[in-house]
């Protein structure tokens, strides 16, 4: 096994690095797939881009593997295309479904929305997560840290993965982000990314001008951002 793994461009020390800390609990299998992963993705596990994690898997009766990307491994394999021209948002809706680009209401945001860019599109790719969709909570029912405390930032997190993945399938498919997987199941770790500064009014705006570029997208329309038609969750 040893040989196999060392193959993967990691070596000895670094594997027993990895096993006890960002693939803590793995099997030897679990662990060759996760660096498998990790050559595929080009993400260093090491910068905590990429980690696994055990969730419980009620079908199986016990915990399992589950691999995850930090948002910033997901901008990482984007950029990497040559193909990623930025993002467009993320804006908040409340119940009023009116979009802001702050949120400052003391309430939980109702959802955000984040469009991409990608140089071969000729419209953003606008994608929206709901807070209540991908809100995690504890075994007690209650929102972890950073769901409670930053709950702009964390749905923002899964507007932008959603929207990187169908921007990108080919680099991104079957990936996820730790804020999306509340439906795999409570893992044995609350909050594993550290802890950011909100990102409201983030604007990363590509160089070039096209047509559609040439657009306001400053203040989201009440009918859903940008003013496009492709300025739907689905």
């Amino acid at each position: 096994m040893a040989n196999e793994l060392t193959e993967l461009n990691f070596d000895r020390d670094q594997i027993d690095l990895i096993k006890r800390t960002v693939c803590r609990g793995a099997t030897d299998d679990e662990l060759r797939l996760f660096l498998y992963q990790c050559r595929r993705t080009g993400l260093d596990p090491l910068s905590r881009q990429i980690y696994a994690i055990q969730r419980w898997n009620p079908q199986s009766n016990r915990n399992e593997m589950v691999m995850q990307v930090a948002i910033d491994g997901f901008r990482l394999i984007a950029n990497r295309t040559g193909e990623y021209a930025g993002q467009l948002g993320p804006w908040w809706c409340g119940k009023d479904g009116q979009w802001r680009d702050i949120w400052v209401n003391g309430d939980m945001p109702e959802a955000a929305k984040v469009g991409v860019l990608r140089r071969t599109f000729t419209e953003p790719l606008f994608r929206v997560a709901k807070f209540q969709t991908y809100a995690q909570r504890k075994k007690d029912g209650n929102l972890t840290r950073n769901w409670l405390h930053m709950p702009d930032l964390m749905v923002a997190k899964c507007a932008e993965a959603l929207a990187l993945r169908t921007a990108f399938p080919q680099e991104l498919s079957g990936i996820y982000v730790h804020e999306e997987m509340q439906q795999a199941g409570p893992s044995e770790l609350d909050d594993p990314e550290p802890k950011e500064q909100t990102y409201a009014n983030r604007r990363n705006p590509p160089e070039e001008t096209t047509d559609w570029r040439a657009r306001k997208f400053d203040e989201p329309k009440q009918n859903g951002g940008g003013g496009s038609k492709s300025d739907e969750p689905f």
